[in-house]
């Protein structure tokens, strides 16, 4: 928690931990232990190696002044929370169609989702059977499902959303669907979520859904370079209204040598601000003109072209906009 330093700071120490744990622990091997920032994962074969193991890492960080959060150190056991548990209730559905395929899969999604709450059953469950979905003739229904669980689960848009989008270009916007993703891009941006903002705006400009002033200010409340071209990028279609002062102000100072870069060069190399604050490629900032080298050789790092807002993009989906129209 804290500025970009602190994020540095603590990998330098974990990293340490991680040395001596290997180094000094004979409980404890490279292979059984796998951290992600400070989540640590560690494999035993029986209750008494993990047991082991367990007080082995204690020790090794105890001579750094941490400790265990009690609250979020458990022990799980392989046959509690293998996947296949929930994988094959769904095998049932191969052989059922149409509306009765429909109604017994949400069934069972909505089942299972709480069951496993650490696993992704819901990505896993729509990836899936995605092109049953879409090739389905309950498109209202199937929407009235999808919509209900993006209310209910805003953080797994991801997921939700490359099958809802399908059917929206199909059908065509409306006032409905206009308030959903409107929804969804305030929802996320007054949480700070950021991950998933950027799947609302995406699909804001897939579906070329207007965003007015007050969601767009939301949206400039969060300070992030990815949300920040998205606005740029909306803005140039016409679809994003807000105060682009607000935005020039913000990159008037930045520097190439910070995370503002992106921002900096693609707005810069796109064309979609001619302001002081976006004319810095080539200049005194860009160090040995790199950023006019990327230009020149038309390097691209955002990817704005329409063809990346089509459901075609979506990999391992295998979806096509033409399926969903056929569908219709």
């Amino acid at each position: 928690i804290g500025p970009d330093t602190s994020r540095i700071i603590s990998e330098l120490i974990l990293s340490r931990i991680d040395y001596d744990i290997l180094s000094n622990n004979k409980a404890i091997r490279s292979t059984q232990i796998y951290h992600n920032i400070d989540d640590y994962q560690i494999g035993a074969y029986s209750s008494n190696e993990a047991d082991n193991a367990q007080s082995g890492f204690v020790r090794a960080i105890s001579n750094y002044g941490l400790r265990l959060n009690d609250f979020k150190t458990n022990t799980d056991y392989v046959t509690k929370f293998l996947p296949e548990k929930f994988q094959t209730h769904f095998d049932i559905l191969d052989n059922q169609h149409g509306r009765r395929f429909v109604e017994h899969f949400f069934e069972i999604l909505c089942f299972q989702i709480p069951k496993y709450p650490k696993l992704n059953v819901l990505g896993y469950t729509l990836k899936r059977f995605a092109e049953r979905i879409a090739d389905s003739k309950e498109k209202d229904l199937v929407c009235q499902y999808l919509q209900r669980l993006l209310f209910k689960f805003p953080y797994q848009a991801r997921w939700l959303l490359p099958i809802l989008l399908g059917f929206y270009k199909a059908e065509g916007t409306n006032a409905r669907i206009d308030k959903l993703i409107v929804w969804g891009v305030e929802d996320r941006a007054r949480k700070g979520d950021i991950g998933t903002l950027l799947w609302f705006l995406y699909a804001a400009i897939f579906l070329r859904v207007q965003l007015r002033k007050g969601s767009v200010d939301l949206c400039l409340g969060i300070s992030n370079e990815l949300v920040d071209i998205m606005l740029f990028h909306g803005r140039s279609l016409g679809l994003f209204v807000g105060k682009i002062s607000t935005l020039q102000s913000r990159y008037l100072d930045s520097k190439f040598g910070t995370s503002a870069w992106l921002p900096l060069y693609e707005v810069e190399r796109k064309g979609w601000d001619d302001s002081s604050a976006f004319k810095k490629v080539g200049r005194d900032d860009d160090k040995d003109n790199l950023f006019e080298i990327l230009r020149s050789k038309n390097v691209e790092f955002y990817l704005s072209d329409s063809k990346y807002f089509q459901v075609e993009v979506f990999n391992g989906w295998n979806l096509t906009e033409q399926g969903f129209i056929d569908n219709g």
